[in-house]
């Protein structure tokens, strides 16, 4: 199964499979609870990096007027999270069929899409181009089990100090922790709520234009 997507270079829709592969990397961009990829498209354009091409992706489950990856407060949030983790990684998986390496993908979400980041990156087990987390949703599982790889893959992780929606200090934990032992993690945090703000964009870009 297949998630509902879109493909985009710089400010135009594209046909992947007509496009060469050896001179731009791709990022998968999730949203968060109750939106959908319709907003990223403005996003990709104020991230607006050179040779990075977005896949924008629709979370799977509806939710009141929008989707989620998962619902809200699950009594078991591994299991919760690992229907949507498999549909990403059958994204990934049909990038590298389109002849991308791993190393050449990246993945980027906000709140629940930023769990989904971190989830799929577990799942996938390889190095990845990079993750980029914002304002993520996190779980005490999340904490244990990476695999090797992850700690070679580039992060990019933010928080607003203001959160009213996910408290700081659980995300704050859950960066202390990782960055203990990841070679290339980096941690933001701004002076907003749960949005994305943008010097967090600016950061974004930034930090993509180091890592590509």
């Amino acid at each position: 199964m297949r998630l509902k997507s879109k493909f985009i270079y710089a400010k135009s829709e594209v046909d992947i499979s007509a496009q060469p592969k050896t001179d731009f990397k791709v990022m998968l961009v999730m949203h968060g609870l109750g939106d959908s990829l319709e907003p990223y498209q403005i996003f990709t354009q104020e991230v607006n990096v050179t040779n990075l091409h977005y896949l924008l992706l629709n979370a799977p489950m509806e939710y009141f007027t929008g989707l989620a990856w998962f619902m809200p407060d699950p009594p078991n949030p591994e299991e919760a999270v690992q229907k949507s983790t498999e549909l990403v990684l059958n994204e990934i998986n049909f990038l590298i069929e389109e002849g991308f390496k791993p190393e050449d993908i990246l993945l980027c979400g906000f709140s629940q899409g930023g769990c989904m980041a971190f989830n799929v990156a577990k799942a996938f087990g390889k190095k990845l181009g990079g993750i980029a987390a914002l304002s993520p949703k996190t779980y005490p599982y999340m904490l244990n089990s990476f695999p090797e790889d992850f700690y070679e893959t580039p992060v990019f992780m933010a928080h607003g100090n203001f959160d009213s929606v996910i408290p700081y200090e659980q995300t704050k934990a859950f960066a202390d922790t990782h960055m203990a032992d990841h070679k290339n993690f980096i941690w933001k945090e701004y002076s907003m709520d749960h949005e994305i703000d943008i010097d967090e964009i600016h950061d974004l870009r930034d930090w993509l234009n180091e890592h590509l």
